[in-house]
């Protein structure tokens, strides 16, 4: 069963919040969605549709309540297409 990489997760993160980074803001693991980037619910939704389709998982909106930067966005997708629900 193939597998799907960091690197690949945050890419495409990066390559989603870089359509609403209007600011042209350094994206990396650390940055802050909602305080750096300024990230509305919309656009949240969006990210959160555009990872379920090309990752293959299912993230419910509760699971996003402590989820802040782009690295904690990647380590959910990772432990959802591990089948985790923590």
């Amino acid at each position: 069963m193939p597998t799907t990489d960091t690197s690949t997760i945050l890419q495409t993160i990066m390559t989603e919040l870089q359509k609403v980074n209007d600011e042209n803001i350094p994206l990396s693991e650390t940055t802050d969605i909602t305080t750096d980037l300024h990230v509305d619910s919309l656009a949240i939704m969006e990210l959160v549709f555009a990872l379920e389709e090309r990752f293959d998982v299912s993230i419910p909106l509760n699971d996003l309540g402590d989820v802040r930067t782009i690295g904690q966005i990647a380590q959910l997708v990772e432990r959802k297409k591990l089948g985790n629900v923590a």
